[in-house]
């Protein structure tokens, strides 16, 4: 199976916002439905259903890995994983913020290591990030990743519970020159490898794979750095009931240096 992964998101995506644009910043998008054993909103169950019902179409054989129905086999022999968060950023579709995206990562076997290509649409901005063998894309241009190396320049996204990391929290915010957060982990992993960002901490340990896949591929691309907070690699396998840290940064001089502040 030679696919064009590209032009398949880009597909879905186009499918996604026409169905969920409608109901963009209403009420009706944050609607309950019963599905999989659990209450998801309605904008997360049409974009989820719109990309299974693509892959049944074109009669693929794939292993989905979505944020909503969990695992699903499509096809009898599976020979790629697609990892899907249908919409990131939810509450900002529901709001009508613009800063929420669907994330697509295609894996070829079922590992971290076999990771070959990610894409992400933020869809009220229009920006599209994509990176497969070849290179890493932002809206069809090539990115590098930030040359920042001092804490008193870098602008982050920082994300955390303060009642378990206040301290931290407070070293950190101290260190850095800004802090931004816009409510989409995989937008935001992009924007550290397009040089929007200069870094990134989730010290919540409550990110799904599906949120960070495309991201970690993309950043690794571009000669960024990204690893678990603790600085642990992702390896092994792609298992979506683990739950992530991240802290991701442009290069590996800042990258080190917020992880010495955090393993301190």
């Amino acid at each position: 199976m030679n696919l064009d992964w590209k032009s398949f998101c880009e597909k879905i995506t186009d499918s996604i916002w026409k169905a969920i644009k409608p109901i963009v910043g209403t009420d009706e998008a944050s609607i309950r439905i019963k599905k999989y054993k659990k209450d998801t909103k309605k904008i997360d169950v049409i974009a989820e259903d719109i990309v299974i019902d693509q892959l049944k179409k074109e009669k693929m054989d794939v292993t989905l890995l979505s944020e909503e129905i969990g695992k699903l086999q499509i096809g009898s022999d599976p020979k790629y994983t697609i990892i899907l968060d249908p919409i990131d950023g939810t509450t900002n579709s529901v709001r009508g913020l613009p800063f929420f995206s669907t994330s697509i990562a295609v894996a070829k076997g079922n590992t971290f290591e076999d990771l070959i290509f990610g894409y992400v649409k933020n869809y009220l901005t229009g920006e599209i990030f994509y990176v497969n063998q070849n290179g890493a894309l932002y809206n069809d241009k090539e990115c590098k990743s930030s040359t920042c190396t001092y804490l008193n320049k870098a602008l982050i996204s920082l994300y955390s519970y303060s009642n378990v990391n206040y301290n931290l929290i407070r070293k950190i915010l101290s260190k850095i020159r800004k802090m931004r957060l816009f409510g989409a982990i995989s937008i935001e992993l992009m924007y550290v490898g397009c040089n929007i960002l200069d870094g990134l901490v989730d010290l919540r340990g409550d990110l799904l794979l599906t949120d960070i896949a495309a991201g970690i591929l993309f950043i690794k691309k571009v000669g960024g750095m990204v690893s678990r907070a603790n600085g642990d690699q992702f390896i092994g396998k792609l298992d979506m009931n683990e739950r992530y840290t991240v802290l991701a940064a442009g290069n590996e001089v800042l990258f080190n240096k917020f992880l010495k502040i955090i393993r301190a």
